[in-house]
């Protein structure tokens, strides 16, 4: 019986890191995608506010919303990627594609890996311009 008395300490000293692991990385996973849909729901909003104003009034929007939007994602992704922003005005059609790239200033090894992927597409919205005028 002396010998089975830290046989629960040892048992909860291999299991606990996995455990804690797991907890911790749910609420990591959980922030990560509040902060994606904070960031794509403010492209999706400057989209339907290009699409929506008057046309005269669009290149005007279209400039001031590819600079916002660029300095949201530079806060909001790591250093590792840098965030291009593309809007499209198309005679039918707006359309923002947000892309991330990878920095080249990483180590070779980095590279050789092929992790992380050099290109991402985070974020593409559509909407129907309308032609107010």
């Amino acid at each position: 019986m002396k010998r089975q008395r830290g046989q629960s300490a040892v048992e909860f000293a291999l299991i606990a890191p996995l455990i804690f692991l797991t907890i911790f990385g749910m609420i990591w996973g959980g922030y990560m995608f509040m902060q994606y849909m904070r960031i794509s729901n403010d492209v999706r909003a400057a989209v339907r506010d290009i699409a929506l104003c008057a046309s005269t009034d669009r290149q005007s929007k279209i400039e001031s919303y590819q600079a916002s939007l660029v300095e949201i994602w530079k806060e909001e992704t790591p250093d590792l990627y840098t965030p291009t922003v593309t809007i499209d005005n198309g005679s039918e059609e707006i359309s923002i594609t947000v892309t991330l790239e990878r920095r080249n200033d990483l180590p070779n090894i980095v590279k050789a890996f092929g992790f992380p992927p050099e290109k991402i597409n985070a974020v593409q919205y559509r909407m129907k311009a309308e032609n107010n005028t």
